[in-house]
């Protein structure tokens, strides 16, 4: 018995077409765009790289890469992919680009407020003292109205609206060559503790005594700065301790740090020693001599 023929009215069954296999559609999906993927790293660069100053110079072409990007996709009828990674370009340089302008913010007002504060501890210099920090009545009475012939355990004070340093000197020297005195000077400052103890302890009898033919001058380093520097008298720290010869040339020097308290049984021996001549050991030495 031989099979029957499909008539025309029952045509042959198709085979269904075979589903593409999965490795296939893979292979049918568009490379991504290269600067869709440049605007990824470059995005993600800027945030990484954002405290470093570099979240805007990242940033800024990651989002420009991104937005060609997502332009070149749409013109390319399907042939280049890549749009979700060119969109997180652009947002992470868009991020990256922001906290640069946050940390610049960040930087500014930091530095803004140091200024300040800075500003605010630094005294105002050549201003003339009004009132000097904390002192003894003892001391006021020997204020920068006393003449040139002050008594040796006074401490005349200089002052920048007396005329220039080096005249005051001079004429100071002048009056303890006549008196037989050593002229003592001492460089203070604003604000300064231990000029202020020096200060106090100055009009104890140990130190008077100690200092008994010395015209002690006190001179403030913020009236004199430049005159200092040009004598060497301005060494970074006070107070500072200066023989000053008959011409008005500072001749030896030492500082507080060679005694302990600034207390007058530390004090006393120690200055009357230096103003003598006969202090030998220094724990801090001078940077020299120099000229008028």
């Amino acid at each position: 018995m031989q099979p029957m023929e499909p008539t025309p009215e029952q045509p042959a069954e198709e085979s269904p077409t075979p589903a593409p296999a999965p490795d296939a559609a893979a292979a049918m999906k568009p490379p991504p765009d290269d600067r869709a993927v440049a605007s990824l790293i470059l995005g993600v660069l800027s945030v990484v790289g954002c405290l470093a100053w570099l979240g805007l110079p990242l940033g800024v072409p990651a989002v420009l890469l991104g937005a060609r990007a997502h332009r070149d996709i749409r013109r390319s009828a399907g042939m280049r992919g890549g749009h979700g990674v060119a969109t997180a370009g652009i947002v992470l340089g868009s991020i990256g680009a922001t906290l640069f302008f946050a940390w610049l913010g960040v930087v500014s007002i930091a530095l803004v407020r140091g200024s300040a504060e800075l500003a605010r501890a630094i005294p105002a210099a050549a201003a003339p003292v009004a009132e000097p920090i904390t002192r003894t009545d003892a001391l006021d009475r020997h204020a920068t109205t006393a003449p040139p012939e002050a008594p040796s355990d006074g401490v005349v004070e200089l002052h920048a609206s007396l005329g220039p340093l080096r005249a005051q000197l001079a004429t100071q020297a002048t009056a303890a060559r006549r008196s037989g005195e050593t002229l003592l000077v001492e460089t203070t400052a604003q604000r300064c503790i231990p000029c202020a103890e020096v200060a106090a302890a100055a009009a104890d009898a140990q130190v008077q005594q100690a200092l008994k033919k010395v015209r002690f001058l006190r001179v403030d380093v913020g009236e004199f700065r430049d005159e200092l520097k040009a004598l060497r008298m301005n060494e970074p720290e006070v107070p500072w301790f200066y023989v000053v010869d008959v011409r008005g040339h500072p001749s030896d020097a030492i500082s507080a740090d060679e005694w302990d308290e600034n207390v007058p049984a530390n004090i006393a021996p120690v200055l009357g020693a230096f103003v003598k001549g006969t202090l030998r050991a220094r724990r801090q030495s001078w940077r020299g001599e120099t000229a008028l």
